[in-house]
């Protein structure tokens, strides 16, 4: 009961990180498109900005998030199998992710839609909300 209690403060804690994370994302992170996709922005081109300065935020983004979901998938789980399947779908779906968002950049694409889902996906925890349930399940299955 009292472990319980435990890991259920620990996965609070989690959860308010990623939080103060997003909250201070204005402050921490250079995000050049974060007012550009807040505007009317269907067939208007990109605005200019650094590439290289925005891949590297957006990847310290994206590492921050990271550490912090895997912290909570483990407290939650209690188990290093599960947290080392999170890792390693986490780092495929970062090479795969940071890849293609590179590419839409760099070709400077009409496919506004697409930049915007994958930036998404990079700059918010939305995995976090794939992998722990998903994980769960596959550890009750296990385990019966």
């Amino acid at each position: 009961m009292k472990e319980t209690v435990i890991r259920g403060i620990g996965v609070v804690i989690g959860f308010l990180l990623l939080v103060m994370v997003r909250a201070g994302e204005d402050t921490l992170f250079y995000d050049p498109l974060n007012r550009f996709f807040h505007t009317d922005f269907k067939g208007q081109p990109l605005p200019d900005f650094a590439v290289g300065q925005y891949l590297l935020s957006l990847t310290l983004r994206f590492v921050i998030n990271t550490l912090i979901s895997l912290g909570i998938i483990y407290v939650f789980l209690w188990s290093k199998k599960y947290l080392r399947v999170a890792a390693i779908l986490y780092g495929a779906l970062f090479l795969l992710l940071i890849t293609a968002l590179t590419i839409l950049l760099l070709s400077q694409t009409e496919q506004l839609m697409m930049l915007f889902y994958i930036r998404r996906l990079l700059m918010h925890p939305l995995l976090l909300f794939i992998f722990l349930p998903a994980l769960y399940f596959q550890m009750k299955r296990d385990n019966e």
